[in-house]
């Protein structure tokens, strides 16, 4: 008589499922719990990264002030580091932007600020706010060249991303910087610009047609705000 040890097939493969099933659960939730704690990891490490490099060029800018007697300006600094460093752009490995900034030091008259790592931040935002309001302006201004018509949204670099400025008929209240602006999440709206003769906004100022007569730049801390009368104003000022 043959016996009858057949498998039974369909109980096997529900265990094997599930427990294929586990497995990804168990790799998923791995990676869930791993990628914010790599991210933290990668970010702490740019920022030293960075500060070891503004340290050393820092060191090459002392030196130079000792050779030449604090007699350079800002365009010689800017020179002695990059080539000290091999380049200016790639100062801050994070992509942040870096300032060369006045000092009232004599041993060192310049200094270097990155715009993304920078600790003071009111004085991080004041550098970025600057930087953008710049590219804005050069932007309008080849606009005016090509076409007589009001941008609605403006593209800019900042710390090596792409971001949106964005045309306003009124000035923009902001609380404490974009973290409390509606819709920055999603949109990225850190800045705001507003023309001369769109909506009438900016009558009251000294700016031409078609030229840039408000702007406002923040981040999740602190918000800078301009125009052309009363120049800067905002949290990160004062």
């Amino acid at each position: 008589m043959k016996s009858c040890n057949r498998p039974v097939k369909g109980r096997n493969a529900g265990i094997s499922r599930m427990a294929l099933i586990m497995v990804i659960l168990v790799i998923v939730m791995a990676v869930v719990i791993a990628v914010p704690k790599i991210r933290a990891f990668n970010a702490g490490g740019e920022e030293v990264a960075c500060a070891v490099g503004l340290d050393s060029a820092r060191r090459r800018l002392a030196e130079d002030v000792i050779v030449n007697q604090g007699k350079e300006d800002a365009r010689q600094a800017q020179e002695v580091v990059t080539v000290a460093m091999n380049g200016w752009d790639d100062l801050c490995p994070g992509g942040g932007k870096v300032y060369l900034v006045r000092t009232q030091d004599r041993n060192l008259p310049y200094d270097l600020v990155c715009g993304k790592h920078d600790s003071d931040t009111k004085r991080r935002t004041r550098l970025n706010a600057g930087y953008v309001l710049t590219q804005i302006d050069d932007k309008l201004a080849m606009r005016r060249l090509v076409e007589d018509e009001f941008p609605q949204t403006l593209t800019f670099n900042l710390n090596g991303e792409e971001w949106e400025a964005v045309l306003t008929d009124e000035p923009v209240t902001f609380k404490r910087g974009t973290a409390t602006t509606k819709g920055y999440e999603k949109k990225k709206n850190v800045a705001y610009y507003g023309i001369m003769g769109h909506s009438e906004f900016g009558s009251d100022t000294g700016a031409e047609e078609g030229e840039l007569c408000y702007f406002v730049f923040a981040d999740p801390e602190h918000y800078a705000e301009w125009d052309p009368d009363e120049g800067w104003t905002g949290d990160c000022y004062g």
